[in-house]
């Protein structure tokens, strides 16, 4: 046995006896050194002394002030006296998770799920919490396992649907054509295929891409869609611009008379300002007399932000 293991296994035992004396003060002292293994211990025990309630008022109070910042350890005792699931979820919810304590909320409802396991709603409450920790892989996994007991849950595919939509527009903030984007769009559309955001947002790329086809494919099932993107744009503008694209990717395509069709659909639905309507009657004119289709332009202009 070398010198360090013999001296870190005389700190072990102090730390043992530390926690058979309840010594709430030498047992703190642990939670500042370097040692992982000790702090690690020492701060079970804490923890373990604190959920027992055997300490003087004075020791528990401090066991509580010194922890709570770290893992909210007064919430974690008033959960673990509870033996009600939903009545956990209620607190974990409105007292919690709405008042941004993410940590709290996470313990109560792993706590209401062992009472309850396998309970769909409190999942999908716990799904949001990591969402919005920003813990987005175990996030996932809970939505997907959601989503394999009870394919299409409602709630499970509008919640998954806006952390996908939120996730992918991270990735095309570093990246204009985002591999991992495009996959989280793909999803959201196998999960609720009239999904607008994601659909326009696909239709951009793909046109970004001069991948015509499939940027025609998504733009036409933008305006077979109800709905228009959330942003600051109205509805007569949004499908101005998606008509307007869509004669951009015929034109690219020399397919001219539906370029014109849509360009003139273009012009019928949203009033341009000057420059604009001056491009497109231009373009216009330019197709009907047999000259080739001008150069695509790169940047789509709808404009999308993540859905509230």
């Amino acid at each position: 046995m070398g010198i360090f293991d013999f001296l870190l296994g005389g700190e072990k035992k102090k730390v043992q006896k530390y926690i058979e004396k309840k010594d709430v003060r030498k047992l703190a002292q642990y939670l500042k050194g370097e040692d992982e293994s000790l702090k690690k211990t020492a701060l079970d025990a804490l923890v373990s002394l604190a959920k027992s309630e055997t300490l003087p008022p004075e020791d528990q109070e401090g066991v509580l002030e010194l922890l709570d910042p770290v893992m909210a350890l007064s919430q974690q005792i008033a959960v673990d006296k509870l033996d009600d699931a939903y009545e956990i979820r209620k607190i974990a919810v409105n007292d919690y998770f709405n008042k941004g304590n993410f940590k709290a909320a996470l313990y109560a409802l792993k706590r209401a799920l062992d009472i309850k396991p396998g309970d769909i709603s409190l999942m999908n409450n716990l799904a949001a919490v990591y969402s919005r920790m920003e813990d987005f892989e175990k996030a996932r996994e809970v939505w997907e396992e959601i989503l394999q007991k009870k394919t299409g849950e409602p709630t499970a595919v509008e919640n998954y649907s806006t952390a996908l939509w939120i996730r992918a527009r991270k990735f095309f903030e570093e990246d204009k054509e985002s591999l991992q984007g495009e996959e989280h769009l793909l999803r959201i559309l196998e999960l609720n295929p009239a999904h607008i955001n994601s659909l326009s947002s696909l239709a951009d790329i793909y046109m970004k891409r001069r991948e015509y086809d499939k940027a025609i494919e998504h733009y036409r099932e933008c305006l077979n869609n109800s709905h228009f993107p959330s942003g600051n744009i109205s509805a007569n503008e949004y499908r101005g611009r998606v008509n307007r694209n869509l004669g951009d990717c015929y034109a690219s395509l020399a397919q001219k008379e539906d370029a014109v069709a849509y360009y003139r659909q273009a012009l019928r639905v949203y009033k341009w300002d000057e420059t604009d309507e001056t491009v497109i009657k231009e373009t216009m004119e330019r197709l009907e007399s047999g000259a080739p289709p001008p150069e695509p332009r790169v940047e789509a202009p709808a404009q999308q932000e993540s859905p509230g």
